[in-house]
C-alpha cells in the first residue's frame, strides 16, 4: 500500500495517477470524497481528512508501507497565520508515519527551502525538511523543484487576451521551471522503487530556465500575439492586487517577500545542474497543454 496525501493537488494527483498506471495499490487521501472519485474509479482507496487532524492521520497510514507527502493546500489565501496552519500539518503527518512503521517517504518542498530565512508559504517546507531528516527510523527521498509552470497561467491567460502580462518578479530573471505534472511522475517512480536508508534532497527542474520576459515571447508565439510583452509590477500594486481579491494582509505580505527573496537571489538551485533530477515538459509544450485545456 502507497498512500497518497493531498492526492488531489497538482503534484498528488499526478502521483496518484502514475502510481495507478503502475498497478500499484494506493490510498488518496483528500479532504473531499467526491473529488478523489475519480481515483476510486481506477481502484484506488479513498480517505477523507484534513491534514491536520492527528488521529485522522494515525488511520490513514495503516498498513502502508510508502507515501507521498506534501504540506497542502499551498496557501490559504485569508489565513491571519499560515506558518502556524503547515507546522499543524507537520505535526499530524510526521507522527503519524513514524507510529505505523512507513519507512519509505517522498516529500514534496522546493528550492525555496535551500534559503534558510525563507518565509511565508516557503516557511513550512524547511520545517517538513527538518522533520522528516530528523525522524531515524524513515528512508527520506525529499524533492525540491524550482519554479512551477502552473505559476504562469495568470501569464498566459493575460497575454492571450491583452498581449501583456506582469507579476512582481523581475523580467531578467533565470527560473529552473518544471511543470507539476513532472513532478508527480518523479515523486511516483521514486515510491515503485527501493529507497536508500536515511535522507536525501535532489532538486527537481524542466528543461527550460527562461525569464518572464522569455516566457512572454513563448507565450506570444503560441497564442499568435504579436509583440507580447513582461512588465515588472512594484510589489505595493501587487499586494494591492491581492488584498482586493480577498487575501488577508499576513498572505498578501507573505508573497510580496517571497518575489522579493526570488528577485534578489536569495532563493536559487544549489545542486550542480548534472545532480539535478531533469525532467522532460518544456515550456512551450506547457503553454499549448494550457491553452488547450482553457
Amino acid at each position: 500500500m502507497i498512500v497518497v496525501t493531498g492526492a488531489t493537488s497538482n503534484t498528488g494527483r499526478a502521483v496518484a495517477l502514475n502510481l495507478l498506471e503502475a498497478g500499484a495499490q494506493i490510498r488518496v487521501v483528500g479532504r473531499s470524497l467526491d473529488r478523489l472519485q475519480p481515483f476510486v474509479s481506477r481502484g484506488a482507496e479513498a480517505f477523507v481528512a484534513e491534514p491536520t487532524d492527528k488521529e485522522a492521520m494515525l488511520r490513514a497510514f495503516q498498513g502502508a508501507e510508502a507515501a507521498y507527502v506534501m504540506l497542502q493546500p499551498g496557501f490559504i489565501a485569508d489565513s491571519e497565520n499560515f506558518p502556524a496552519y503547515q507546522q499543524a500539518v507537520i505535526d499530524a503527518i510526521v507522527p503519524a508515519l513514524v507510529q505505523n512503521g512507513v519507512r519509505n517517504i517522498v516529500a514534496l518542498s522546493g528550492w525555496g527551502a535551500n534559503y534558510e530565512h525563507a518565509s511565508g508559504p516557503l516557511a513550512g517546507l524547511r520545517l517538513l525538511e527538518n522533520r522528516l531528516q530528523a525522524e531515524s527510523s524513515l528512508r527520506v527521498l525529499v524533492l525540491r523543484p524550482g519554479w512551477f509552470m502552473e505559476n504562469a497561467i495568470p501569464l498566459i491567460s493575460a497575454i492571450n487576451n491583452t498581449g501583456n502580462a506582469s507579476s512582481q518578479l523581475r523580467g531578467n530573471l533565470r527560473l529552473p521551471m518544471i511543470a507539476t505534472s513532472d513532478i508527480g511522475a518523479v515523486a511516483a517512480s521514486s515510491l515503485l522503487k527501493p529507497m536508500k536508508e536515511g535522507f536525501e534532497a535532489r532538486e527537481v527542474q524542466g528543461p527550460d530556465e527562461l525569464t518572464l520576459t522569455e516566457a512572454a515571447d513563448i507565450i506570444g508565439q503560441v497564442t499568435g500575439v504579436q509583440g507580447a510583452s513582461y512588465v515588472q509590477a512594484s510589489p505595493i500594486d501587487v499586494k494591492a492586487e491581492m488584498l482586493g481579491a480577498g487575501f488577508s494582509d499576513h498572505m498578501a505580505e507573505a508573497f510580496v517577500i517571497m518575489s522579493d527573496d526570488l528577485n534578489a537571489e536569495r532563493i536559487i538551485m544549489l545542486q550542480p545542474l548534472e545532480e539535478r533530477i531533469i525532467t522532460r515538459t518544456g515550456f512551450e509544450t506547457f503553454v499549448r497543454h494550457t491553452l488547450e485545456i482553457q
